[in-house]
C-alpha cells in the first residue's frame, strides 16, 4: 500500500541527496575553474613586463597577445596604457623600438601599432624574435597625460 507521507519523505531526501551531489560538482567545477585561471595568469605574468613612467603618471604593460612569444615568426603584442588612477590612456601615439644590446642590432622587423583594440589598449604588429636572449623593447609614448620612454628588458626563452 502507499503511504503518501513515506513517499513523500522518499521524495525530500532523494531531493536533498541530489542537491548535495550538484553542489559538490558545483564546488569542485569552480575549484578547477580557479586553478584554471590561475594557471593561465602564471602564464601571462610570466610573458608580460609592467613599468610605470618617470613621473608615476602612466602604467605601460606589454605582453604578447598569444600569451607567449613566438620566435622566427611575425606576431602581435598589446601595450597597455592606463594613468595614475588606473583609468587607460587612450589615443596616445606610440612608437616602438628596441634589439639585443650584446649583440649589436637592433629589432629584426619594424614592429607599428595598428590600431586601439580596447581603451588604453593597442596593437602592435610585426613583432620578430629570431633567437632567445635578452631583448630590449622602447616603447615612446605621447599623450595627453605625459610623453614617455619605457624601457622594457625582455629574457626570451622557449
Amino acid at each position: 500500500m502507499n503511504n503518501p507521507i513515506r513517499t513523500l519523505t522518499l521524495l525530500t531526501l532523494l531531493t536533498m541527496f541530489c542537491g548535495s551531489l550538484h553542489a559538490e560538482e558545483t564546488v569542485q567545477h569552480e575549484q578547477h575553474q580557479a586553478h584554471k585561471h590561475e594557471d593561465n595568469d602564471s602564464a601571462k605574468r610570466k610573458h608580460q613586463w609592467s613599468q610605470v613612467s618617470e613621473s608615476g603618471l602612466i602604467t605601460a604593460e606589454v605582453f604578447p597577445q598569444q600569451g607567449k612569444p613566438v620566435f622566427n615568426d611575425y606576431h602581435n603584442w598589446v601595450i597597455k596604457l592606463s594613468d595614475a588612477k588606473g583609468q587607460p590612456v587612450s589615443d596616445a601615439k606610440i612608437a616602438i623600438d628596441g634589439g639585443m644590446e650584446a649583440h649589436g642590432h637592433g629589432l629584426p622587423s619594424k614592429p607599428v601599432i595598428s590600431r586601439e583594440l580596447d581603451d588604453g589598449e593597442y596593437l602592435i604588429e610585426g613583432m620578430l624574435f629570431n633567437m632567445t636572449g635578452a631583448w630590449t623593447l622602447v616603447i615612446d609614448v605621447l599623450s595627453t597625460h605625459e610623453n614617455a620612454r619605457f624601457t622594457f628588458p625582455l629574457e626570451l626563452s622557449h
